[in-house]
C-alpha cells in the first residue's frame, strides 16, 4: 500500500514487548498493525500528547500504552507501558 507507514520499534522498546505475557504482546501487535494505515485519523484509542516535544501519540491498548512520534513514513514506537506508570515514564522522552 503506497500510504502504509513503517513501524519502527526501539531496541529498549523490542525488550520491554518481549517481557509481557504472550497474549498481550499479541495484542499489541495488532494494535500497531492499526497504525500502518491509521496513524493518527481522529481514532478514539490515539491521542496527540500535547506536553511532548516533538509531538507523540498515544495509542491504547488495554491497560497499556503505546507512545510513539510519526517522521516521514515511519512511526517509531518509543515506549510500550503499563498506563500506571506513564506519568512517571514519560520523562524518559
Amino acid at each position: 500500500m503506497e500510504n502504509s507507514f513503517q513501524i519502527v520499534l526501539l531496541p529498549q522498546t523490542e525488550k520491554d514487548l518481549r517481557k509481557l505475557p504472550w497474549n498481550l504482546e499479541k495484542k499489541i501487535l495488532e494494535g500497531l498493525q492499526l497504525l500502518k494505515n491509521f496513524p493518527f485519523v481522529g481514532s478514539k484509542v490515539i491521542k496527540k500528547m500535547k506536553t511532548l516535544k516533538p509531538v507523540h501519540y498515544e495509542l491504547k491498548e488495554g491497560d497499556y500504552r503505546i507512545i510513539f512520534r510519526v517522521e516521514d513514513k515511519r512511526i517509531i514506537v518509543k515506549m510500550i507501558i503499563d498506563r500506571k506508570n506513564l506519568e512517571k515514564e514519560i520523562k524518559r522522552l
